[in-house]
Parts: C-alpha cells; sequence; structure tokens
C-alpha cells in the first residue's frame, strides 16, 4: 500500500465570522481514520473563542457513526438552548441521510444553507 492509499481524505477550513461565531467546513469523508482532523478544527474554533459553530457538511461525501458522536459531543460542549451549533446539510447530501436516520435532525438545527445557520445564531445570540 502506497502512504497515499493510508492517509484519511478528509480536509477541514476554519473560517471565524464574528467574534465567537465559527464556520468548519469539513470535505471528504468523516470516518474513525480522519475524525481527528474533524476535531482539530473544531478545537481550533473553540480555541479562537467560538460560542457559537456552524458545522458545514455539503461536501462531505461519507460520515460515519464516529463523525455524529463528534457533532453530539460540540452540540453538548457548546450548550443546547439556545442553539450554539448548526449543521448545514442540505436533504439531498448523503450526510443529511445520516444525520434523518439517526435522529440528530430532531435535536440539532439541520438547514440547507450557511445563511440560514447564520440567521439561526443571529436569533439565538
Amino acid at each position: 500500500m502506497s502512504g497515499a492509499a493510508e492517509r484519511p481524505w478528509l480536509s477541514c477550513q476554519v473560517e471565524i465570522l464574528a467574534p465567537g461565531r465559527a464556520l468548519v467546513c469539513p470535505c471528504g469523508e468523516i470516518d474513525i481514520a480522519s475524525l481527528s482532523i474533524l476535531e482539530s478544527a473544531l478545537s481550533e474554533a473553540f480555541a479562537a473563542g467560538a460560542e457559537q459553530v456552524i458545522v458545514d457538511l455539503r461536501q462531505v461525501g461519507f460520515l460515519d457513526s464516529e463523525g455524529v458522536k463528534c457533532l453530539l459531543g460540540t452540540w453538548s460542549r457548546l450548550g443546547t438552548r439556545p442553539p450554539r451549533l448548526v449543521v448545514v446539510a442540505p436533504t439531498s447530501c448523503f450526510a443529511y441521510r445520516v444525520l434523518r436516520l439517526l435522529g440528530l435532525t430532531d435535536v440539532v438545527p439541520v438547514v440547507e444553507t450557511p445563511e440560514e445557520a447564520l440567521a439561526i445564531l443571529r436569533v439565538a445570540q
């Protein structure tokens, strides 16, 4: 096996949108092998003072139970009321189907666009 085949295929960008608010954009596959990359991105957002986080899953092609567990942990860490975590996962994307199947869409706000996520966080502020 080559080294390239062994590396997890995931990248994450973190953008500070405003003081206390961050956008985390993973791209690729979130599973046990790549989970640390997502966790590092979330830690970076927290270190920058984020109290509200948007996780944009539109570019995620695979999401396993460890990724869902990470999202639930983030939701719990940020506090549940008012919403401080909003997930962007259009109904047409793989991640949405996983979140819906596991009931996460009944717990964490899941929206179609980052603009919708920002609107929820602005109201919650």
